[in-house]
């Protein structure tokens, strides 16, 4: 049960990001649409609950059991508890080795790595000061990997780096319906082989 249910990352470490933050970064945070992440506390997943939770959801339909009746997770309940924007737009990532080769640039000392440990890159965010493409695309990635599509290693998505959208009108994009496709797609992937996948 261990293993199936370790997290290589510790929500406090994002924490620990949105509190250094400088203020231009903070204002720039709350005018693309994530302001309520300025607030958001965590030090640890429910990791026991959180296994028991993922092996009574129904991933197909986004929801579960409880005693008689059926809670489903919709995009409004995923606002009411993220604060994530509900824009009208769909959030989509494209395979691009351009831009994952440019994004990888910002990383010197892991020029010749083929990943990209998600705690490089909040240092990365801990170290900037400025509010540049880097420090926003930054920023975004972090924020998928710990409130959205959590890896099962360290390393950051290879698609995240395929994100296409307007980084400084994260609102007018529908970041709810992310996390419940997500949901749905890494759910069934991991139900699929629970007993040596982690959840």
């Amino acid at each position: 049960l261990e293993h199936k249910i370790h997290m290589k990352l510790s929500p406090a470490l994002f924490c620990d990001m949105i509190q250094n933050l400088t203020l231009s970064q903070k204002e720039w945070v709350r005018r693309t649409g994530f302001g309520y992440v300025l607030d958001f506390s965590l030090s640890d997943y429910p990791r026991y609950l959180g296994f028991c939770i993922a092996k009574k959801f129904d991933f197909a339909n986004c929801c579960m059991m409880v005693d008689e009746a059926t809670v489903k997770i919709t995009e409004n309940d995923v606002h009411r508890v993220l604060g994530l924007p509900l824009g009208p737009n769909s959030i989509t990532f494209v395979n691009s080795k351009s831009l994952a080769t440019e994004w990888k640039k910002q990383l010197k000392f892991k020029k010749n790595s083929l990943r990209v440990a998600v705690t490089d890159i909040i240092q990365l965010t801990k170290n900037s000061t400025s509010v540049d493409l880097n420090f926003k695309k930054n920023f975004v990635s972090v924020l998928i990997s710990f409130l959205i599509q959590a890896p099962c290693n360290s390393y950051i998505r290879k698609k995240l780096l395929g994100f296409c959208c307007d980084l400084d009108n994260c609102s007018n994009y529908n970041w709810c319906e992310l996390v419940v496709r997500s949901l749905k797609n890494l759910g069934k992937f991991w139900s699929n082989d629970a007993e040596t996948r982690y959840y």
